[in-house]
């Protein structure tokens, strides 16, 4: 098992009121960032025990938006460009300074008006010119950390005759000329979300980062990344949930109890406990038997499922003390994004009645 003592150091010195791109620089000097994607390992696969370490110190201490921003950037944008760079100068040059904490990119993939599923009728495209250079245009939305980016990594439909093998990533610096970002919500603050209009952005050849044609099917195991950081976030704030309740719970009175005396609270409060160690579970099972996107699959649903009913339980046992400003009537309305980033949980229900005859196999 790999020693994270200096990894831990690094992590504890993050503050309640560092945004993500201090959090992000933090965690690069110390090498954290790097730390996460060992060496030699293809596809990139994240260091779970590391993740774990380092949502459960983010989420007890930070805003939601902020771990938001931090836990998608280190799922998508980093293995993306550490991956690419053993194609692209330009992708290496980038992943280092985003790996040291000198840069923050972004992944931009969902178009504008459309699901983030439709993939195939993206317009978002590059068109190719006679000197050699490509012109981007089109438009994306809800890019997380696009407010804070340098550069956003920008997945077009490159060669659409060639259908799967048709998209490719084209990276860009945000100051770019027909570059054009604002915030997409004012929700989740802290979390850069943004969208982005490319208007006639003209792209240089080694800006077309990875190999041409692969965008699709990097994008799948960066999704996959997506799923476990983000479960394994769930996990941590569906616990930090239930154990704040039960404290709560336990030193409310109702006159001649407290309220957690109430068989009919415990009973509900226990269900949620369950729910969490199956959700424990699923992720534990990720060390053992890594990597499998149908698998993620379930994971990802799970946590999302996990979440909503541990927040809503125990919203509905604690009266109007979750309504407070920062309470959890408010932590509900956000973890709502667990059912949306990495595929919304409806779509992902469909993939995994497709795969049900292989997840149901006996595995003994």
């Amino acid at each position: 098992m790999t020693d994270h003592r200096d990894d831990i150091d690094v992590i504890d010195s993050i503050q309640a009121d560092d945004d993500a791109p201090t959090v992000w620089r933090k965690l690069g000097e110390g090498h954290v960032l790097r730390n996460l994607y060992p060496d030699g390992q293809r596809p990139l696969e994240p260091d779970i025990g590391l993740v774990d370490e380092l949502v459960r110190t983010l989420d007890a201490r930070l805003p939601l938006g902020v771990v938001m921003s931090v836990c998608v950037e280190a799922a998508t944008a980093l293995p993306l460009l550490l991956e690419t760079a053993r194609h692209s100068p330009v992708a290496a040059e980038l992943g280092d300074a985003v790996a040291r904490g000198q840069r923050l990119a972004s992944v931009a993939t969902t178009d504008v008006g459309l699901a983030g599923s439709a993939l195939d009728a993206m317009n978002t495209s590059l068109t190719h010119e006679d000197d050699g250079g490509s012109v981007l245009r089109g438009a994306k939305e809800w890019i997380t950390g696009a407010l804070h980016a340098s550069h956003i990594i920008v997945l077009t439909k490159d060669r659409p005759e060639r259908g799967i093998l048709g998209f490719s990533w084209s990276l860009v610096p945000v100051e770019r000329d027909g570059m054009t970002r604002w915030p997409s919500t004012t929700s989740f603050p802290g979390s850069g979300l943004g969208d982005m209009s490319f208007d006639d952005v003209a792209i240089a050849t080694d800006e077309i980062i990875g190999r041409r044609g692969r965008g699709l099917l990097d994008l799948a195991l960066l999704v996959a990344n997506e799923r476990l950081v983000m479960s394994i976030w769930a996990r941590a704030l569906g616990r930090r949930v239930l154990v704040d309740t039960i404290e709560y719970l336990a030193g409310r009175s109702t006159g001649h109890a407290k309220l957690w005396d109430n068989p009919a609270i415990r009973a509900r409060v226990a269900e949620c406990v369950v729910d969490w160690r199956q959700l424990d579970a699923l992720c534990r099972n990720e060390v053992v038997s890594p990597g499998d996107p149908r698998s993620r699959m379930v994971l990802k649903v799970a946590a999302a499922g996990t979440v909503r009913r541990i927040v809503g339980t125990c919203t509905d046992l604690r009266g109007a003390e979750p309504l407070r400003d920062g309470g959890l009537a408010e932590l509900g309305a956000e973890a709502a994004m667990f059912g949306i980033l990495g595929g919304t949980s409806g779509a992902l229900l469909a993939g995994i009645a497709d795969a049900a005859t292989e997840l149901l196999a006996d595995r003994t």
